[in-house]
């Protein structure tokens, strides 16, 4: 972070407060600090770089929407689910506007926004969210792409709060196939999941 700091110092007496330069350090500055947990300077630095770069770049700018999907992933972990909420649909709106209604920037920005909607409790939205996100995946990526399985589990917990706990495991299984496939038995995400996966399946067999 000093040294990120540092170059600011630089960038800002050769280029002044409003260039490029700074926008790229800031963002990288708000990764470190959320990385060390430091949420409220994150997100002070991630909308000095968005000032930026709308005003450079103008307001769609690919850059620009970005920085709205970093700024609403802090909000996400500070609990802002409201504020998160309304970042991802302007991330959503600038990434359609930039790459069109099926690519996997696209397809992500569902994905956050079923995982907030999801923490409000709107499970129905939620589920609507993800299933639009799966479908631009397959439909981008194939089938067995490890987002896909990152959605699946996604839509395998809110099934299961939802009360479906047999279509949840079907999803988490699915999941569980790609994740050992494309990242292999000693991964950390599948060794989780398949944690999950295992207390659910014996909770449903003691029924």
């Amino acid at each position: 972070v000093e040294k990120y700091e540092e170059a600011l110092k630089i960038f800002t007496k050769h280029y002044g407060e409003d260039h490029t330069s700074l926008a790229f350090v800031y963002n990288n500055m708000a990764s470190i600090l959320r990385a060390l947990g430091d949420l409220e300077r994150a997100m002070e630095v991630s909308s000095k770089s968005l000032e930026i770069e709308k005003k450079i770049k103008g307001e769609f700018h690919p850059s620009v929407g970005h920085t709205y999907n970093n700024m609403a992933g802090i909000c996400l972990r500070e609990g802002k689910l409201k504020i998160a909420l309304e970042m991802y649909q302007k991330s959503l709106v600038i990434n359609e506007n930039n790459y069109g209604k099926e690519s996997t920037f696209v397809a992500e920005t569902y994905n956050n926004m079923g995982i907030v909607l999801q923490h409000q409790g709107k499970h129905e939205e939620s589920l609507k969210m993800y299933m639009r996100s799966l479908e631009i995946k397959i439909h981008v990526v194939g089938e067995e792409h490890v987002s896909i399985a990152d959605t699946c589990y996604n839509m395998g917990l809110l099934l299961k709060a939802q009360g479906k706990p047999r279509d949840g495991l079907r999803m988490m299984r699915k999941a569980i196939v790609i994740y050992r496939k494309r990242l292999g038995e000693e991964d950390p995400k599948l060794k989780r999941l398949q944690q999950v996966y295992e207390t659910e399946k014996r909770r449903l067999q003691r029924e």
